[in-house]
């Protein structure tokens, strides 16, 4: 464009010097006109960003608004859950779970809940030593809500972990005159966890009666250090109905290294007559070895030390109630 408005200069018989002020006013025309349209797309993203945070924040408040209606119409709903049952009644109740939580605790107020288990969430331990809300929805981690509701019934370990499926929590409800009886719902996925802590006197009986069944060296030292064990691992259980099945699964945390450890699972014989119809687990693996006792005991045995974390899972192919699964007990022993 230069080169041509030269040459059209010289054919008028202009200056080199009103040529060149020509060209200082094309060039600052094109320089203005870049700048103005940098700061006209500026402006336009600048209007775009503050739009769009207004509508977050707008889109914030009507989630915040619309979550303490979901957690309003919940807490309703689970209020007057022991006044709609009658004595006797028993019928599963659906919830929508408010919030898009990812697991709601339901404790009963009236149990002794083992608080330890509960570290990850100091907020709801802290509120249940000092009595304060029992029911708790957590989302990615973290306590979103929490409110109070007496009237709930549970059985132990006193509590009800649920993982909403679908955007839906499912469990049995029967009614106790005042309040409502709350108890697993098949196919409902579950994180309750169980504390295995027999007493002294617990333990010696379990220990005893699989002593009888199976070896177990040094029987003597083992029986009077029942107590001193329980320093050395902590052991938790967890339980899933599915269907007409009940899923178990036992986590063994050493807090050091535990040469031939045994631990002893021990069923309520009033609710199994023959375990081994009905158990579906390994029999032996290059860990351990198991051992089923029909009246009934399960006895896992370690081949090798363990120091970490060990997971034993078994089936039982029947629905065990409530009342049973509380029931259940374990030991776990070591040998040095």
């Amino acid at each position: 464009m230069i080169a041509k408005a030269e040459e059209t200069f010289r054919k008028l018989g202009l200056s080199v010097q009103e040529f060149a002020r020509y060209v200082s006013i094309i060039r600052c025309s094109n320089r203005a006109q870049i700048v103005g349209g940098i700061i006209k797309y500026l402006l336009i993203a600048l209007a775009a960003v503050v739009i769009l945070a207004a509508g977050y924040k707008v889109v914030n408040i009507l989630n915040d608004r619309g979550c303490m209606t979901e957690i309003t119409e919940f807490e309703i709903e689970l209020g007057n859950l022991g006044k709609s049952l009658r004595y006797g009644e028993k019928e599963q109740q659906t919830f929508d779970v408010p919030c898009g939580a990812d697991r709601i605790y339901i404790f009963d107020k009236k149990g002794r809940v083992n608080t330890a288990i509960f570290n990850e969430f100091p907020l709801m331990k802290d509120s249940l030593e000092s009595g304060g809300n029992n029911i708790f929805l957590i989302k990615n981690g973290q306590v979103k809500r929490s409110f109070s509701i007496q009237n709930l019934d549970i059985v132990q370990p006193y509590y009800k972990c649920l993982m909403p499926k679908f955007g839906r929590m499912y469990f049995l409800a029967e009614g106790t005159g005042t309040s409502a009886k709350i108890e697993s719902a098949a196919d409902q996925p579950e994180c309750t966890i169980t504390r295995v802590n027999a007493s002294n006197d617990e333990g010696r009986n379990i220990f005893e009666e699989a002593a009888e069944f199976t070896r177990i060296p040094d029987k003597d030292i083992i029986t009077s250090n029942i107590e001193v064990f329980k320093e050395d691992f902590i052991i938790d259980r967890q339980i899933q109905i599915k269907a007409n099945l009940t899923e178990v699964l036992i986590t063994i945390t050493p807090k050091r290294i535990l040469g031939k450890f045994i631990y002893i699972e021990s069923f309520p014989k009033e609710c199994i007559i023959e375990l081994e119809k009905i158990l579906q687990t390994a029999r032996k693996t290059e860990d351990f070895e198991v051992i089923v006792k029909s009246d009934p005991l399960i006895i896992w045995k370690y081949e090798t030390s363990i120091s970490n974390p060990k997971n034993q899972k078994y089936i039982l192919r029947q629905r065990i109630d409530e009342d049973c699964m509380s029931k259940i007990n374990g030991l776990g022993i070591t040998e040095n």
